[in-house]
């Protein structure tokens, strides 16, 4: 096994002292003791005999490692993919290095992927499932003061930032539209409360059904395929725009009429081009991911502010505005990782 280069043996490669390379290598730009030109040499040998630096003995250095974890559940769909690439890009366009952690849904992994992360010292978290309060892992982050961002649903947890979409807004709009296609029965394969529901019903005088709960499975997914196709599901509300997809490419392998739908969550892609799609909500993604790493970045700087919640706007787009919206999203370069 080949030996692990040392802040040691570059100094010996190049003669000079051992304080000389740690401040090339780990203090500051700016430092006076250590030439523009031999900070440039220092780093030079070191890439030259495979030099890795401690990010740890930086952070002590420093005070801070310049990194960003995320904790999220998976990888899988499109619109989770994005997020995640839209973060990375975020991240290192304002000087940090990007770290993932992964839950898969699971709460004990949840928690040890978070211990994960802290051992790598990140700057600040942010952080994608629902975070237990009354976890120990979670005690230690308020007891220290650790800059975190939820992200995402309502959380019980009031003692972190947290950025939150707008959930209820856009129904009026939903049921709006499936009323005026003559739809009285709908079924409802997304987030919204038994009160919610019962209220709606009475307004527009439906019959909304609740399909799936929250936390649903793939398997479970596919068998409310089977179960909306035998009941000659008419009208659908969907979680994610991946989900119809899926339900339209199901009924359409049967030669099955596909239902109205609309989308809350997702990127609708070639949707808008189906007959049966009336629209989606959508939330400004660019607006999104520069408010995430704003406020993040400010609790990294300012660590004593309380805590907030902010709440971002999502509206309901008829297919045809969707049409302009995601023409208009094609021709932005920030779009370009979303529609590529």
């Amino acid at each position: 096994m080949m030996k692990k280069t040392s802040l040691k043996d570059i100094a010996q490669h190049l003669n000079c002292s051992l304080i000389t390379v740690s401040r090339a290598l780990n203090g500051r730009e700016d430092d006076p003791h250590v030439s523009p030109e031999l900070r440039k040499k220092i780093r030079s040998a070191a890439e030259e005999l495979h030099y890795v630096r401690s990010r740890s003995a930086r952070t002590l250095r420093l005070g801070k490692s310049k990194s960003i974890g995320l904790v999220s559940t998976c990888l899988c769909g499109h619109f989770h993919s994005c997020n995640i690439d839209a973060f990375f890009k975020e991240s290192l366009n304002r000087g940090y290095q990007f770290k993932i952690v992964l839950t898969k849904y699971d709460k004990e992994q949840e928690e040890n992927a978070l211990k994960e992360l802290l051992q790598e010292q990140p700057d600040a978290i942010l952080y994608q499932p629902f975070l237990d309060c009354s976890s120990p892992v979670s005690q230690f982050l308020e007891k220290q003061n650790f800059p975190m961002l939820l992200l995402g649903g309502a959380s019980e947890n009031n003692h972190f930032n947290s950025i939150q979409f707008d959930q209820e807004s856009f129904w009026d709009d939903i049921f709006q539209t499936f009323v005026e296609r003559g739809h009285k029965e709908i079924a409802i394969q997304a987030e919204l409360s038994d009160e919610m529901l019962h209220f709606y019903a009475l307004k527009y005088d439906i019959s909304p059904e609740r399909m799936l709960q929250r936390g649903a499975t793939r398997k479970m997914l596919d068998e409310n395929h089977e179960r909306m196709a035998q009941r000659k599901v008419k009208a659908l509300v969907s979680m994610h725009s991946q989900d119809t997809q899926t339900y339209f490419n199901y009924l359409q392998q049967r030669r099955l009429p596909c239902p109205d739908a609309i989308g809350v969550y997702g990127i609708p892609g070639e949707l808008v081009l189906h007959e049966n799609y009336l629209g989606a909500v959508v939330s400004d993604l660019h607006e999104y991911v520069e408010l995430c790493f704003d406020k993040l970045i400010a609790a990294i700087n300012e660590p004593d502010t309380p805590p907030q919640n902010y709440i971002l706007p999502r509206r309901f787009f008829p297919v045809d505005e969707l049409k302009k919206l995601q023409k208009q999203q094609m021709e932005d370069p920030w779009y370009g990782l979303y529609t590529t």
